[in-house]
């Protein structure tokens, strides 16, 4: 039995309204839905669907090596000006599994990372065996040391030197600076200082790197709060650095940069640590960016990360003791007094003076710049570039001619970049699980809010069309009866 037309239109006015409001409520119970499906997906939990891709990360890590070429040796030690030739890349396919994990009570968890590296010859400029001019980094070293030490002391170092035939600038291999050589000097002089002194008689910017840590981490797994996911809680049993001489620059602050808490803001800072640096490093918000149709976030290193205590007040801490110019960061306090500095690359964003004393430098934003580009939601880098600049402070010493007539300056000695991005997969995946149903709930928002605007007008409207027939009726209707009981045209008096 079909419904009376009164009733019938009550019922698209009802069904109406709840399109309307379907429309209105769907984007966010989806939300609430994708909300909820990320909190209990970016949790470090065994039962995570996290934790594998954690504790094994699947994305292709690489490290770029870039190598300064000396072509002047002989003009620099009569005070010339260096003139350098960059090199490279020379790329390695890196391995990081977590390895150890032990979880603790208090919302931590630990582990150790240790780190391979397999070098691709098909991503680099040449083989491992490839030469080139550097300048001689223990020499350096042992010297700079040496400086206050009296002039006898000196002497002696100065024939040691002499002994060992080195010299300020050496003939090596890309294999030779980073995976270790041979070091004369070193010989020397361990027996006569010891081993606790100089462990080894061997040198590389890697050496025993291959195959090892750099410390154990314990980070906070979220389960409590989700805002200090991940974040670096204990280093190498450590709650705060003491290589600094403030408060502030010793704070272990942030992430080791794999992953941030999801939902992020544009106004936070993104802080790394990263224990080569021996410290925080912080990145701020710039600008969205598109990668493969997903908006980004784009943050690049603040500017303020090398300044200076004079040109950022906030960095007086991490002057050991005298600050350098702003673009470098003196490392020899967790370096055992080696006078390493580091920066950008090429200077980029230091000091101009930096650059301008060392012919063969181009700095460039494109190339030089730290950076990450986050995907908001999940809180993870799609895109990261870490650059790192290793510079050595160089002077001429009186008491050893090994240095020559050097100019007092910061020497370039390589440079890498560590880069990840996320792969296809992950973007497929990220698409089909997040975008896509975002768009079709969209697309269905307005659908419900289209359908029930239509049944609601067209109640209306139909509602309007019958008062309007029933007043014509009254108008027109001549057998309309009167209260009375009496037609219009029948006599008041018979």
């Amino acid at each position: 039995m079909a419904l009376p037309g009164s009733n019938r239109v009550w019922c698209m006015s009802a069904l109406g309204i709840v399109f309307i409001v379907t429309g209105a409520v769907l984007p966010i119970v989806i939300s609430g839905i994708d909300r909820a499906v990320i909190n209990d997906l970016m949790t470090l939990d065994p039962s995570s669907q996290m934790f594998s891709s954690w504790q094994d990360p699947p994305i292709p890590l690489y490290m770029k090596f870039y190598f300064y070429n000396v072509m002047n040796k002989e003009e620099i030690l009569k005070g010339g000006k260096p003139q350098v030739v960059q090199i490279g890349p020379y790329t390695y396919r890196e391995h990081m599994p977590r390895e150890n994990v032990t979880w603790n009570d208090n919302n931590t968890v630990t582990y150790v990372q240790p780190q391979t590296y397999i070098f691709d010859r098909s991503l680099s400029v040449g083989d491992e065996n490839d030469t080139f001019t550097s300048i001689n980094l223990p020499l350096v070293t042992l010297s700079y040391m040496m400086k206050d030490l009296p002039g006898l002391v000196q002497k002696m170092m100065e024939g040691m030197i002499l002994a060992s035939k080195e010299e300020l600038f050496i003939e090596l291999s890309v294999k030779d600076l980073l995976w270790g050589y041979p070091e004369p000097l070193f010989k020397l002089l361990q027996p006569l200082v010891g081993k606790s002194i100089i462990p080894s008689d061997h040198f590389g910017f890697l050496m025993g790197r291959n195959n090892s840590g750099v410390g154990t981490f314990t980070v906070l797994t979220g389960a409590d709060d989700k805002a200090k996911l991940n974040m670096v809680d204990v280093w190498a049993g450590k709650k705060k650095l003491d290589f600094w001489n403030s408060h502030e620059a010793n704070m272990i602050n942030g992430t080791d940069g794999t992953m941030y808490h999801p939902f992020a803001q544009r106004d936070e800072i993104k802080y790394i640590f990263t224990p080569d640096m021996c410290r925080s490093m912080p990145y701020i918000y710039e600008k969205d960016v598109e990668y493969k149709g997903i908006t980004l976030w784009h943050f690049p290193l603040a500017k303020y990360a090398y300044a200076n205590g004079t040109d950022y007040p906030p960095n007086q801490g991490f002057c050991t003791p005298n600050c350098h110019p702003s673009g470098l960061l003196d490392v020899s306090a967790c370096r055992s007094g080696a006078p390493m500095q580091l920066s950008n690359p090429h200077f980029y964003d230091g000091d101009p003076i930096l650059a301008e004393s060392i012919g063969g430098l181009n700095p460039s934003r494109k190339l030089h710049e730290n950076y990450m580009d986050l995907e908001p939601l999940m809180g993870m880098p799609w895109r990261f570039a870490e650059r790192l600049q290793l510079n050595i402070f160089v002077e001429k010493m009186e008491n050893i001619k090994q240095t020559g007539d050097i100019r007092t300056l910061y020497f370039p000695v390589l440079w890498f970049e560590e880069s990840v991005v996320v792969t296809d997969d992950i973007v497929a995946m990220y698409t089909d699980g997040f975008i896509i149903p975002g768009i079709v709930c969209g697309i269905l928002k307005y659908v419900f809010v289209a359908v029930g605007g239509v049944l609601v007008i067209s109640v209306v409207v139909i509602l309007i069309r019958r008062r309007r027939s029933k007043k014509i009726v009254r108008v027109t209707n001549p057998n309309i009866q009167t209260k009375t009981g009496h037609s219009e045209k029948t006599p008041l008096l018979s």
